[in-house]
């Protein structure tokens, strides 16, 4: 796998690549467009990966898991 694919964005990282902010990312992931990310300790880190396959997943109309 693609080391840039591989690593892990803060939640206003993530919000800045989106161009969102980070309530919205938030909102987002209540809604399930986007993935809950991976908690460690208090804080939730989001995998580039993970995040690009829901996004595709909602361009192409799939049904979210």
């Amino acid at each position: 796998m693609d080391e840039k694919l591989d690593r892990f964005l803060k939640p206003v990282e993530l919000a800045k690549a989106l161009g969102v902010s980070r309530c919205t990312v938030y909102a987002l992931v209540r809604k399930g467009v986007l993935p809950q990310g991976v908690r460690l300790g208090r804080s939730r880190r989001w995998s580039i990966a993970a995040v690009k396959d829901a996004l595709s997943r909602c361009e192409l109309g799939v049904a979210h898991e």
